[in-house]
């Protein structure tokens, strides 16, 4: 099976994934100190100290706030799936790097919006780890008929739906 039908593939590694990753690790050199690099770190580290203190004494649950709680509180041994548009956007802006680590996916379909209950019980079923999926709302009714297949497996699928009036990227955009 040819994968380059244009003939353009000027290097082409087939390898165990793991062990390809292991060797790039061990091939790069190690990340210079820059004072750039430091000062992109030192302002990384203030926008989420601020974000931490204006959050925690925020009385509403905003859609930023779910996204910065399911960072907090998903346990070890577990996953995310990200729905689009919205949920993605929230995780990227408002999400902590101080929680447990987990695996994330997320999923692109014909408009974002199909198919997302599915795969994230599809993603669940394949892990055979609990999944916590962050979904809007027109997005959760779009793909209403899947609730049968999280409610169909052994594993967990929590999911949390943002009701952002039917579509908040219309709004954000």
């Amino acid at each position: 099976l040819r994968n380059d039908p244009l003939h353009n593939v000027t290097l082409r590694v087939e390898a165990d994934i793991l062990e390809f990753c292991e060797a790039l690790c061990d091939a790069t050199l190690p990340r210079r100190r820059s004072r750039e690099r430091e000062r992109l770190s030192t302002l990384s580290q203030l926008i989420d100290t601020t974000l931490t203190e204006f959050m925690s004494i925020q009385k509403d649950l905003t859609e930023p706030a779910v996204a910065r709680l399911i960072c907090k509180h998903i346990p070890k041994q577990t996953a995310l799936f990200l729905a689009n548009s919205m949920s993605i956007r929230y995780m990227d802006m408002f999400g902590s790097p101080h929680g447990n680590p987990v695996i994330v996916e997320g999923n692109r379909g014909a408009s974002g919006i199909d198919g997302n209950l599915a795969t994230a019980a599809g993603f669940a079923c394949g892990l055979n780890k609990p999944v916590t999926l962050l979904i809007g709302d027109l997005a959760f009714l779009h793909d209403l008929n899947s609730l049968k297949m999280p409610a169909a497996l052994k594993i967990p699928v929590i999911i949390v739906v943002l009701n952002n009036n039917g579509g908040g990227i219309f709004s954000f955009l």
